[in-house]
């Protein structure tokens, strides 16, 4: 994946630096591994721990593709233009 460097800001676009993200009360980096209320030792094995973070990310992933697939405009068959 290539990251678009040369965005500008405008209307619908507006940068953020990470340390003004994580200064906001609703920002949680937490990926969900289920630890619950373990002992340290009682944890699960960390490869239980990397398959239930996966499982949450790619869950994840498909609703921001379906989201994305919501918001493309539709093409004009005449034209194949969207909107």
């Amino acid at each position: 994946m290539v990251l678009d460097l040369s965005r500008v800001v405008s209307r619908v676009f507006k940068p953020h630096s990470v340390d003004a993200l994580l200064a906001r009360p609703d920002v949680n980096l937490d990926l969900g591994a289920d630890l619950g209320e373990a002992e340290p030792g009682d944890a699960p094995e960390p490869h239980v721990i990397a398959q239930q973070i996966s499982g949450r990310l790619e869950d994840t992933w498909r609703r921001f593709a379906r989201l994305a697939e919501e918001l493309t405009p539709p093409r004009d068959a005449r034209t194949f233009r969207s909107g």
